[in-house]
C-alpha cells in the first residue's frame, strides 16, 4: 500500500488508485467496504481503533494504491488524523468527483 506525499495533497483522480475504501465510523467499530474499478472486493467491520485498519490494508493489499473516503464526523476525526500520519489518501465528500446532475 503506497501513497506519495503529492498524492496526499493534490487533487483525487480516482484511477490513481485500485481501492476504493468507503468508512462508516462510530465510537466502537469502523465498518469498512473495498471495491476495485470492476467489483466489490470485501467488506469488513473492526473495532475502533487506527491500527487495526492500517494493519488490515497492509497484510492484504500490501502493493496497491488504496484511497479511502468517509463522511466526516467526531467518530472520524481521530481516524483520519492517524490515517494522515501514515501518508494514506482520505477523501472527504466535497472532494469525490461527481458526475452530470439530472434534475
Amino acid at each position: 500500500m503506497e501513497t506519495t506525499a503529492t498524492q496526499q495533497t493534490r487533487e483525487f483522480i480516482p484511477r490513481n488508485f485500485d481501492i476504493f475504501a468507503g468508512l462508516d465510523v462510530d465510537k466502537s467499530s469502523i465498518s469498512v467496504n473495498l471495491i476495485s474499478h470492476e467489483q466489490a472486493v470485501k467488506s469488513i467491520k473492526i473495532p475502533h481503533e487506527a491500527g487495526n485498519l492500517i494493519s488490515y490494508v497492509r497484510k492484504n493489499f500490501q502493493d496497491q494504491r488504496i484511497a479511502f473516503a468517509y463522511e466526516t464526523g467526531p467518530t472520524g476525526w481521530g481516524l483520519y488524523d492517524r490515517l494522515a500520519q501514515e501518508r494514506i489518501k482520505m477523501i472527504r465528500l466535497w472532494e469525490m468527483p461527481r458526475g452530470p446532475r439530472k434534475f
